[in-house]
């Protein structure tokens, strides 16, 4: 018998357009997406296309399922995966969202999942924004800002993941060293829609 063979993509490629992710980060957005099919395409880039909240809302609003990425001044990189569409108004909940951590101060590379609450928070006036609490928020203008925090808890489980109660010094800073923070870039892909799809 010859063994059948199989070409596998290389799993950076999944993730078209990022200047964020290493391999490492994308086999593991992979393996807490459970999905090695999807490719992904970025719908917002904030240093190409400004950090105004009004225009993250025009590029990524309606674009179904999204995975944001933020990184900050000092290296952190953490987001978020919401299943369904960012809008400019309102708030969703779904199970299958839930906040990562790629690179921070303590070297926990984690998937947080949700647990109560709604997961995201639309408003025109905020960038992504994850949670009740805000477990992540980012202000218009988060390159120049040091408005934007994270306060991990409310929504999603970090006292499982890592033992840190809401609203504590260790889960406000656990994504980036610091409460409040300035960011580098956000990425935000969508699906990519293949040819097969059309």
């Amino acid at each position: 018998n010859i063994p059948s063979i199989i070409i596998e993509k290389p799993r950076a490629s999944l993730f078209h357009g990022t200047t964020v992710f290493t391999a490492l980060h994308s086999a593991l957005l992979i393996k807490w997406l459970n999905d090695d099919q999807s490719e992904w395409e970025i719908c917002y880039k904030g240093t190409v296309d400004g950090f105004a909240s009004t225009t993250f809302h025009d590029k990524a609003n309606g674009k179904g399922p999204t995975l944001t990425v933020i990184k900050t001044e000092n290296g952190s990189v953490f987001g978020g995966y919401n299943p369904v569409a960012w809008s400019s108004s309102g708030n969703t909940t779904h199970k299958d969202s839930f906040l990562f951590a790629l690179e921070n101060p303590g070297k926990n590379r984690v998937k947080i999942p949700w647990k109560a609450n709604y997961s995201a928070y639309n408003s025109s006036s905020y960038g992504p924004t994850f949670g009740g609490g805000h477990d992540i928020y980012i202000c218009s203008g988060a390159d120049t800002s040091t408005s934007s925090y994270t306060n991990i808890g409310y929504s999603f489980d970090i006292e499982t993941v890592a033992g840190h109660k809401y609203g504590t010094t260790e889960a406000k800073n656990f994504f980036c060293g610091s409460y409040n923070f300035k960011v580098k870039e956000i990425e935000v892909f969508k699906r990519k829609i293949t040819e097969d799809e059309n």
